[in-house]
């Protein structure tokens, strides 16, 4: 998996077609061009560098493309899909509050508790 420091290219998750459409397909803020350069390395399997030269781009803006990615995927939890529909205004609120507090649980499920006190307290925590 790709952290935000330059990974060498055998960490990262290869893809297959599928699961990079779904992906893709949530991820608005990366140009058409820069999900095609994605897609040749984390799909097809070519190098940065050969994807980088296909391109026109140096090696390490495309590394730079896929440490977005990362990133934006990362922010999609597994499991969870994109749906597009049409509602009425009223009701786009409560899918938002639905959205908002899935996110919520995920969080909570993610974030240990805190350690319960051992011993008796002190007195300034009295």
């Amino acid at each position: 998996m790709l952290t935000h420091d330059s990974p060498p290219e055998d960490t990262m998750t290869a893809l297959t077609d599928a699961e990079f459409t779904t992906l893709a397909a949530s991820m608005t803020r990366l140009s058409p061009a820069s999900l095609a350069i994605a897609r040749a390395v984390l799909v097809e399997g070519k190098s940065n560098a050969t994807a980088a030269r296909e391109a026109g781009l140096t090696p390490q803006r495309v590394g730079s493309i896929l440490r977005q990615f990362d990133r934006l995927r990362q922010e999609i939890p597994r499991g969870w899909v994109k749906v597009e529909l049409w509602l009425p205004s009223r009701l786009v609120p409560v899918a938002r509050a639905l959205e908002e507090k899935a996110r919520e649980d995920l969080a909570a499920r993610k974030t240990p508790a805190p350690p319960r006190p051992r011993g008796r307290p002190r007195k300034e925590d009295v």
